[in-house]
């Protein structure tokens, strides 16, 4: 992994954090893997040797993420958008898997944030995601109907396609707008 991937890892844990799902495992290992690499700070000590839930991994995280140049999301609001940017980043590239972070979205942040409170007209439309999720469930409602066998692999690549496309589309207007 390199540092600058560890970094964006570790801004992506920052917000799980106020979405009250951080991976605490894959933070420490995120930390680990820096002092492989040479990098190195007091407070990663704290955060290697501290269990998520005692009130002090939270000021060792925090210090630590400062000294690598990381802001922590100042509420769930600006988590939101920091998990939305980094998952749909990753769900427009060709090289992955599109479906697996669509599902990672729907796991770290549609179940986790009220959406419903912003909506105009369709769950999402604030953020502008409403046509992912809508994809979303259309997918899982094809496999549903398929059960208990997986839909025909045409169905997964158009998923795929769909998916990326409109991750691309919500790059190209939200991208620049992200508080």
């Amino acid at each position: 992994m390199t540092y600058g991937d560890i970094l964006d890892a570790l801004r992506y844990e920052s917000a799980r954090l106020l979405m009250g799902n951080m991976d605490d495992e894959k933070v420490t290992k995120l930390i680990d893997e820096l002092t492989r690499q040479g990098v190195y700070f007091d407070e990663f000590l704290d955060v290697l040797e501290r269990p998520y839930y005692r009130p002090d991994f939270l000021k060792a995280l925090t210090a630590s993420l400062a000294r690598l140049g990381i802001e922590m999301p100042k509420n769930q609001d600006q988590a939101v958008w920091v998990l939305l940017t980094q998952s749909i980043f990753v769900m427009s590239s060709d090289k992955c898997d599109a479906a697996y972070a669509m599902s990672r979205l729907m796991a770290d942040v549609y179940w986790n944030y009220d959406f419903s409170k912003l909506t105009k007209n369709y769950v999402g439309d604030s953020h502008g995601i409403e046509h992912l999720i809508g994809l979303y469930w259309d997918y899982d409602d094809l496999c549903c109907h398929y059960a208990p066998n997986s839909p025909p692999e045409s169905d997964d690549k158009e998923y795929e396609a769909q998916l990326r496309d409109n991750a691309r589309k919500w790059l190209a207007k939200y991208a620049t707008q992200v508080p």
